[in-house]
């Protein structure tokens, strides 16, 4: 949740000042709120808590579908509302629930509405809706939506959250984008970190048991290396937040299985929500430092470094 962290006071926003209406192309540049959007500066105000003042009637492009539907969504700040306008003859999306935006990036599939957390999934031109997410919980991480950082000489930006429960506990798969359409997971467990990415699934097809037939701690060697399977795990689908690159309907469950290598390798094969095959989609990687990966901006605790 981009939530406060304890004893942080909020600061006033810039584009509070005097914010456009949500759907206007730009704000005016009369107006106090004339500062220029910029992704830090969008997430200065997210991520120190800014707040965005009561709900409000607006012009929804959506009521035209939904005519006798009342369409209200919360007040945002001048500044978020002038950079979530579509890009130039980009058709613009909105949440068929409550009307807000639905800024879509990518290749992403799904999307959490950050007014009303209905689901929200695309297929090709097609908008429908998934049900509403259970609230997030909070995990105490450091990560937020937006952050940006550096793996293997490569910039990403957090773009999505997964929050995954198993009987061991809740944990945190963060969605990460890279330039073009490269994408990957940061796992966020207890303050222990991972960044995976997608391998080829063909390398492994067949080569692995099904996932109730994986032997932990039995050697496997997979993608030119020797891993050791650690942990096997069929998780419930918690919560999200951002989007996704696939549509994760609450109840859900995903299973997978984690492997080690002996050099600090790291994997895991994704079954998805059925464990009765033998063509899992497979991630590899190795543990990281949140600092040395120079993520930023983090959540702030009170007397917390990274």
């Amino acid at each position: 949740m981009r939530g406060t962290a304890a004893g942080h006071v909020p600061p006033t926003c810039p584009g509070e000042l005097e914010p456009p209406p949500l759907h206007a192309p730009s704000a005016s540049p009369s107006t106090s709120a004339a500062v220029t959007p910029n992704n830090e500066t969008i997430l200065d105000c997210i991520s120190h808590g800014a707040s965005f003042g009561p709900p409000r009637t607006v012009n929804c492009p959506a009521a035209a579908r939904a005519p006798t539907r009342p369409h209200t969504v919360p007040a945002i700040c001048g500044i978020v509302a002038a950079a979530m306008q579509p890009a130039p003859n980009k058709p613009a999306i909105f949440c068929p629930e409550c009307g807000a935006p639905a800024p879509f990036r990518g290749a992403a599939v799904s999307l959490v509405c950050e007014y009303c957390d209905s689901t929200v999934v695309r297929t090709g031109v097609d908008i429908k809706l998934l049900g509403k997410v259970s609230a997030l919980f909070d995990t105490g991480s450091p990560i937020l939506l937006g952050s940006k950082g550096t793996h293997d000489k490569r910039t990403f930006e957090v773009v999505g959250r997964l929050q995954l429960r198993h009987g061991r506990g809740t944990w945190n798969e963060w969605f990460i984008q890279f330039g073009g359409d490269s994408i990957g997971w940061l796992a966020d467990a207890q303050g222990s970190y991972s960044i995976v990415t997608p391998q080829d699934k063909n390398a492994v097809a067949e080569k692995v048991p099904p996932f109730n037939a994986v032997e932990l701690g039995r050697p496997v060697h997979l993608l030119g290396n020797e891993y050791v399977p650690v942990e096997r795990r069929a998780a419930s689908y918690q919560g999200a937040e951002g989007v996704l690159p696939f549509a994760a309907e609450p109840g859900l469950l995903f299973y997978s299985v984690d492997l080690r290598g002996y050099r600090g390798e790291f994997m895991t094969l994704d079954y998805g929500s059925s464990g009765e095959h033998r063509r899992p989609t497979v991630y590899a990687g190795r543990a990281v430092d949140i600092t040395a990966i120079g993520l930023h901006p983090l959540r702030k605790f009170e007397g917390w470094k990274p």
